[in-house]
């Protein structure tokens, strides 16, 4: 029917952009940069597909954190706009679904979509500004500095979250200050949090 031909394309469409990252993963670094625009063809003809097409989306993510580490800086400088808009769509849909669910369950495509956009910020986040100078103009939409606490100078200056998703921020700080109680959960200098291929909970990794 026309829904197992839609979902038989969208598998498709996802492997094809696999292929694609798997292929700048293995080459000499920056080797693809000649073909950057084809690339975000590719990129962006996926993005316009339907929001059904979840499985392809999270391809595109990948994707888009390989040619980060795979290409010089400013070769993919176009592709930002495309992909900070993506992933602006993706936290506030996550957030008004986390609204809409009292009981915090959310569906595998959801969950696998939450990592996705998760595991492209945690490595945005650590990577030296030099080698991701365009996201660095973002930062603060995601990440900014809180003034330093009178009662403690000298101390070490904490992060929040932009005022945009300080509400989703707030609404799952309690599972996340529960999960920092976890060794799992320290970050060696340099390294990101997430590591795990896929989520099983909110709150869980496998």
């Amino acid at each position: 029917g026309i829904l197992s031909s839609s979902e038989a394309f969208y598998t498709q469409k996802a492997r094809l952009i696999k292929r694609l990252t798997f292929t700048m993963y293995c080459c000499e670094y920056n080797q693809y940069a000649k073909f950057i625009s084809k690339i975000q063809e590719c990129f962006v003809d996926a993005l316009k597909l339907s929001t059904a097409a979840h499985q392809v989306v999270r391809e595109v993510f990948l994707g888009f954190r390989v040619l980060i580490l795979r290409m010089a800086p400013g070769t993919y400088s176009p592709l930002w706009p495309i992909m900070l808009n993506e992933l602006y769509g993706q936290l506030v849909e996550l957030r008004d679904l986390l609204r809409k669910q009292s009981d915090w369950e959310m569906s595998t495509n959801a969950l696998s979509m939450y990592l996705s956009v998760s595991k492209l910020l945690d490595m945005a986040l650590i990577l030296p500004a030099e080698m991701i100078p365009d996201f660095q103009v973002h930062h603060w939409s995601f990440v900014c500095d809180r003034p330093r606490e009178i009662e403690d100078p000298t101390g070490p200056v904490p992060k929040r979250t932009a005022p945009e998703f300080e509400c989703l921020a707030s609404e799952i700080s309690h599972d996340f200050d529960r999960a920092l109680e976890d060794d799992s959960w320290v970050r060696d200098t340099g390294k990101p949090f997430l590591t795990q291929p896929t989520v099983i909970d909110r709150r869980a990794h496998v």
